[in-house]
């Protein structure tokens, strides 16, 4: 259903994203795969409780680090 449903914007953007495919293939690797095999191997040293923290806390840890290193700020949309 959600390929149906992104489909039409999915033809909009394809220019955009052949032209980004060294970003693309970038995130794929490095800021998701390689990321998350090292958080798996990381667990063998810390609980399951604090593996458990961390995982709900990452929304917070991604809030912070975005403020300190971007100067992002989070703000309520209205309409």
């Amino acid at each position: 259903m959600g390929l149906i449903w992104s489909n039409t914007e999915l033809i909009e953007e394809w220019k955009s994203i052949n032209e980004n495919w060294g970003v693309t293939i970038y995130l794929r690797l490095v800021a998701t795969a390689l990321v998350i095999w090292l958080q798996t191997i990381a667990q063998r040293w810390i609980g399951s409780e604090e593996a458990a923290l961390l995982y709900t806390l990452e929304p917070i840890f991604g809030e912070k680090f975005s403020y300190w290193l971007l100067g992002e700020q989070l703000a309520i949309l209205l309409g």
